[in-house]
Protein backbone atom coordinates (compact mmCIF):
# COMPACT_ATOMS: atom_id res chain seq x y z
CA UNK A 1 0.00 0.00 0.00
CA UNK A 2 1.71 3.12 -1.18
CA UNK A 3 1.34 6.56 0.90
CA UNK A 4 -1.52 7.66 -0.80
CA UNK A 5 -3.69 4.51 -0.16
CA UNK A 6 -3.85 4.39 3.50
CA UNK A 7 -7.21 5.12 5.25
CA UNK A 8 -8.39 8.31 6.65
CA UNK A 9 -7.91 7.15 10.16
CA UNK A 10 -4.07 6.62 9.80
CA UNK A 11 -3.17 10.38 8.16
CA UNK A 12 -5.88 11.63 10.94
CA UNK A 13 -3.76 9.85 13.71
CA UNK A 14 -0.02 10.53 12.06
CA UNK A 15 -1.67 14.14 11.67
CA UNK A 16 -2.20 14.72 15.30
CA UNK A 17 0.97 12.56 16.58
CA UNK A 18 2.72 15.37 14.20
CA UNK A 19 1.10 18.13 15.50
CA UNK A 20 1.38 17.12 19.04
CA UNK A 21 5.14 16.81 18.29
CA UNK A 22 5.75 19.92 16.61
CA UNK A 23 3.77 21.89 19.59
CA UNK A 24 5.59 20.34 22.40
CA UNK A 25 8.99 21.41 20.87
CA UNK A 26 7.95 24.42 20.16
CA UNK A 27 6.51 25.10 23.73
CA UNK A 28 9.16 23.46 25.63
CA UNK A 29 11.07 26.50 26.36
CA UNK A 30 8.42 27.49 28.25
CA UNK A 31 7.59 24.36 30.53
CA UNK A 32 4.33 23.20 28.46
CA UNK A 33 2.91 20.84 25.94
CA UNK A 34 0.62 20.98 23.54
CA UNK A 35 -2.56 19.69 25.96
CA UNK A 36 -1.49 22.62 28.67
CA UNK A 37 -1.35 25.35 25.94
CA UNK A 38 -5.02 24.11 24.72
CA UNK A 39 -6.39 24.49 28.70
CA UNK A 40 -4.75 27.72 29.18
CA UNK A 41 -6.35 28.82 25.29
CA UNK A 42 -9.44 27.46 27.02
CA UNK A 43 -9.28 29.13 30.51
CA UNK A 44 -8.10 32.47 29.12
CA UNK A 45 -11.40 32.94 26.64
CA UNK A 46 -13.63 31.86 28.78
CA UNK A 47 -12.24 32.61 32.44
CA UNK A 48 -13.46 32.27 35.16
CA UNK A 49 -14.28 28.85 33.95
CA UNK A 50 -14.78 25.46 35.43
CA UNK A 51 -13.13 22.65 33.37
CA UNK A 52 -15.97 20.11 33.69
CA UNK A 53 -18.21 22.01 32.53
CA UNK A 54 -16.39 22.45 29.06
CA UNK A 55 -17.81 19.37 27.47
CA UNK A 56 -15.12 19.33 24.51
CA UNK A 57 -12.36 19.07 26.83
CA UNK A 58 -13.19 15.45 28.24
CA UNK A 59 -14.16 14.41 25.01
CA UNK A 60 -11.50 15.30 22.59
CA UNK A 61 -8.26 16.24 24.57
CA UNK A 62 -7.08 13.95 27.16
CA UNK A 63 -8.85 11.78 29.76
CA UNK A 64 -9.99 12.87 33.03
CA UNK A 65 -6.71 11.66 34.57
CA UNK A 66 -4.29 13.23 32.44
CA UNK A 67 -6.24 16.83 32.47
CA UNK A 68 -5.98 16.53 36.37
CA UNK A 69 -2.05 16.05 35.95
CA UNK A 70 -2.11 19.05 33.73
CA UNK A 71 -4.05 21.19 35.34
CA UNK A 72 -2.10 20.62 38.34
CA UNK A 73 1.34 21.14 36.94
CA UNK A 74 -0.36 24.78 35.21
CA UNK A 75 -1.11 25.79 39.01
CA UNK A 76 2.10 24.56 40.24
CA UNK A 77 4.12 26.87 37.23
CA UNK A 78 1.72 29.74 38.18
CA UNK A 79 -0.09 29.53 35.15
CA UNK A 80 -3.62 29.63 36.19
CA UNK A 81 -5.00 30.45 39.68
CA UNK A 82 -7.38 27.94 41.41
CA UNK A 83 -9.34 29.08 44.62
CA UNK A 84 -6.63 27.88 47.63
CA UNK A 85 -9.64 25.74 49.56
CA UNK A 86 -10.18 23.65 45.90
CA UNK A 87 -10.63 19.64 46.18
CA UNK A 88 -10.84 19.31 42.38
CA UNK A 89 -9.32 21.69 40.18
CA UNK A 90 -11.19 20.35 37.10
CA UNK A 91 -14.27 21.12 39.33
CA UNK A 92 -13.41 24.73 40.65
CA UNK A 93 -13.15 28.22 38.60
CA UNK A 94 -9.99 28.66 37.02
CA UNK A 95 -8.24 31.79 35.60
CA UNK A 96 -5.20 32.82 34.13
CA UNK A 97 -2.83 34.35 36.49
CA UNK A 98 -2.19 37.63 36.51
CA UNK A 99 1.50 36.86 36.61
CA UNK A 100 1.41 34.71 33.83
CA UNK A 101 0.07 37.31 31.31
CA UNK A 102 3.21 38.87 29.56
CA UNK A 103 4.35 34.94 29.14
CA UNK A 104 0.94 33.86 27.68
CA UNK A 105 1.30 36.72 25.43
CA UNK A 106 4.92 35.44 24.74
CA UNK A 107 3.68 31.58 24.05
CA UNK A 108 0.58 33.35 22.11
CA UNK A 109 2.93 35.15 19.72
CA UNK A 110 5.10 31.85 19.60
CA UNK A 111 2.41 29.82 18.78
CA UNK A 112 1.22 31.91 15.82
CA UNK A 113 4.55 32.05 14.05
CA UNK A 114 4.60 28.26 14.22
CA UNK A 115 1.12 28.08 13.13
CA UNK A 116 1.60 30.52 10.04
CA UNK A 117 4.94 28.14 8.83
CA UNK A 118 3.09 24.67 9.63
CA UNK A 119 0.56 26.46 6.95
CA UNK A 120 2.76 27.18 4.38
CA UNK A 121 1.46 25.91 1.07
CA UNK A 122 -1.82 25.53 2.49
CA UNK A 123 -4.24 27.69 0.56
CA UNK A 124 -7.41 29.29 2.88
CA UNK A 125 -9.78 27.73 0.38
CA UNK A 126 -7.81 23.88 1.23
CA UNK A 127 -7.71 24.43 5.01
CA UNK A 128 -11.37 25.57 4.90
CA UNK A 129 -12.14 22.40 2.68
CA UNK A 130 -10.19 19.84 5.33
CA UNK A 131 -11.93 21.62 8.22
CA UNK A 132 -15.14 21.05 6.03
CA UNK A 133 -14.84 17.19 5.12
CA UNK A 134 -13.43 16.06 8.25
CA UNK A 135 -16.35 17.53 10.10
CA UNK A 136 -18.96 15.68 7.79
CA UNK A 137 -17.56 12.34 8.37
CA UNK A 138 -17.79 13.33 12.37
CA UNK A 139 -21.07 14.10 11.54
CA UNK A 140 -21.55 10.76 9.24
CA UNK A 141 -20.12 8.64 12.10
CA UNK A 142 -22.04 10.25 14.78
CA UNK A 143 -25.31 9.50 12.86
CA UNK A 144 -24.65 5.83 12.47
CA UNK A 145 -23.52 5.58 15.63
CA UNK A 146 -27.05 6.53 16.97
CA UNK A 147 -28.99 4.28 14.91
Amino acid sequence: MNEQQKPIGYWLKEADQALTAWLDRALAQFGLSRLAWQLLNIVQQQQPVRLDSVSTITAVLADQATLRMTVTTLVEQHWISAPAEHTNLLACELAINPAALERFADVTRLVHEQRAQLMRQITPEAYQTTLNVLAQLIKNAEVSNAA
